[in-house]
């Protein structure tokens, strides 16, 4: 399946065949008006038909593209790079703008990880000249932008500080990004910083974006942050030019990739941080380690409460404007028809205008009702993205703009909008509060169609989360039920193995069983994008079961656990046995 030169499959979307039954149920209303009415007076259904037909099937076409695309962004995440360009070389057979963004991502992402930072740049130059595309322009849109801020960070790393500045001043005038653009854009801050030498502006740039840093981004690229916050310890250390080697040669392990990418990095980061900053020769004015620790946990959120799901809103109010519109096409159709055991009327003078308002009436407010939808959607989306850019830097302010988009009557955007209080819920170790918005966001995507249209991302995303709620809840049976449930109704989903090492990892946890955890936090792929509380869960799993730890890693873990309030509640509320023998280690 992996082998090179071999076509790779996916299985069939269940979005396509709701689609065609869609397409052939316009058609069908098509032909049974045109019958009763006559095809001069069918021409507005006509036209509704082609509306909704042709995005319909054009979305047919991306389906299974969008599936490789899933499936290579899940095998890159896990390590299982050939099968992650075999899904990409599949998808590359479509023309469709969002996919060949998405593929060139892809591309330039596996070019980086094997610290092919030239040929990552051609992938992302092509990625960026591709014309954004009219269906799933949103999306594209959204791509682009990390692909911009993806350059700016190859731009960085390369030494290029003009064409840094480019790209972010490019990227600042952009209204849609998610927050890894953002993360990738104060990643290649703070390299410029680094490169320049200065250590000060470094620190604080970090230690200002420092909780972007660690959430949105992925273990590889974070082991980068915690390299140029420790290299800010030995400032004296010059630059060095990479060593020449052979330019084939794929960097073994994550210092070795960073010591690739960024010369010296990974040497300086092997220094302890107290070192410089409890010494009495710091620079005038800048912090001591006490200080500078308060400062940063002080500018920390406080502990989150994320309230309850709210009551559902009455189905009226979602049906109405379906309901105004079926009748007024069944009056108009009546009003058309006629009685056929009525005698014959006398022939009346034409009324153009009249028939005119009676055609054309129903067609306009059905556009108005998909226009309105369209609109209203769009809106809700901006603010869902607003509030996930939200969620690291201000995650109380986040809870208050999604817990206002569940009250929307647009079933995917309140869906989506009751996952990410799920997800902060997690963030706070309330695990009982993850399982309430995981369900209510079910809720919202009960029927068939709703299902089909969520299958790439929102549905697997959902119960993912579930399984990673009854895991905190010690529903061990649950949590194993339901990733099962992913693993099998979802098998392209895009973030499969992320869902499995969190779930497992925090039912050994949960269990007492460390060594099994620290087994799975060592197997993972450094690619993989669990959040920065997994891998630091991880880590002192993997020492506990040592039973030894360094004091640099030791200084490091501990600098961590007080600059977050947050990672340490977490981890006293969801593994309170595992930090009791972390605690215990320390002291020894």
């Amino acid at each position: 399946m992996e082998a090179q030169g071999k076509r790779i499959g996916v299985p069939r979307h269940p979005f396509v065949m709701h689609a065609v039954l869609i397409a052939g149920g316009f058609g069908v209303a098509f032909i049974l008006i045109t019958f009763s009415v006559g095809v001069a007076n069918a021409w507005p259904v006509a036209v509704l038909a082609l509306l909704v037909s042709v995005p319909t099937l054009m979305a047919i076409r991306t389906a299974v593209p969008v599936q490789h695309v899933n499936s290579a962004v899940n095998a890159l995440s896990a390590g299982r790079i050939e099968t992650a360009e075999a899904h990409i070389a599949e998808a590359e057979r479509s023309h469709a703008g969002l996919i060949r963004i998405s593929t060139n991502l892809l591309r330039a992402a596996v070019s980086l990880q094997r610290a092919e930072l030239a040929r990552s740049l051609e992938y992302l130059d092509t990625a960026l000249a591709v014309r954004l595309p009219w269906l799933g322009r949103f999306n594209a849109k959204l791509n682009a932008a990390s692909a911009l801020a993806h350059r700016a960070l190859v731009h960085a790393l390369r030494g290029d500080e003009a064409a840094v500045r480019t790209d972010l001043d490019a990227l600042e005038s952009l209204s849609d990004k998610r927050v890894d653009a953002l993360a990738y854009a104060a990643l290649a801050r703070a390299v410029l910083l680094h490169r320049a030498g200065d250590a000060g502006g470094l620190r604080q740039h970090l230690d200002q974006n420092r909780a972007l840093l660690v959430e949105a981004t992925a273990p590889r690229l974070r082991a980068l942050v915690r390299a140029l916050r420790w290299s800010t310890g030995r400032a004296h250390k010059a630059y060095r030019t990479p060593a020449v080697g052979d330019p084939s040669a794929v960097p073994q392990g994550i210092d070795a990739w960073i010591d690739t990418v960024l010369p010296g990095a990974s040497d300086l980061a092997q220094d302890p941080l107290d070192d410089v900053e409890q010494s009495a020769s710091a620079a005038p004015g800048e912090p001591t380690r006490s200080a500078g620790l308060a400062a940063i946990a002080a500018a920390q959120p406080p502990l989150l409460h994320i309230a309850p799901p709210a009551p559902r809103r009455a189905k009226w109010k979602i049906l109405a404007p379906w309901l105004v519109l079926i009748v007024a096409f069944l009056a108009i159709w009546q009003f058309l028809s006629g009685d056929p055991q009525a005698p014959e009327p006398a022939p009346e003078p034409a009324r153009p205008a009249l028939n005119w308002a009676i055609m054309v009436g129903p067609l306009v407010f059905t556009v108005a009702v998909f226009i309105m939808f369209f609109v209203r959607g769009k809106r809700a989306q901006a603010e869902l993205l607003r509030a996930t850019r939200l969620m690291a830097t201000s995650p109380e302010a986040a809870g208050e703009s999604f817990a206002r988009v569940t009250r929307s009557n647009l079933k995917q955007i309140a869906a989506q909008a009751h996952l990410m209080l799920a997800s902060l819920a997690e963030r706070a170790a309330d695990f009982p509060a993850v399982l309430a918005h995981a369900d209510a966001a079910l809720a919202q995507l009960r029927s068939l169609g709703m299902r089909a249209l969520s299958y790439d991302m929102l549905l697997p995303d959902i119960h993912a989360l579930r399984a990673l709620a009854f895991a905190g809840l010690d529903r061990a049976s649950d949590a194993a039920s339901e990733l099962a449930r992913v693993e099998r109704e979802f098998p392209t989903y895009y973030m499969l193995e992320r869902a499995r090492v969190r779930v497992e990892q925090l039912l050994a946890v949960r269990a007492g069983d460390f060594q099994t955890a620290a087994r799975v936090a060592t197997q993972r792929s450094p690619d993989l994008p669990i959040s920065y509380r997994d891998d630091v869960l991880g880590e002192i799993a993997t020492l506990v079961s040592r039973g030894t730890v360094g004091r640099t890693r030791l200084s490091r873990l501990q600098h961590e656990l007080e600059c977050d309030p947050l990672l340490s509640h977490w981890l006293d509320v969801t593994a309170p046995d595992l930090m009791a023998q972390f605690g215990r280690l320390k002291a020894a």
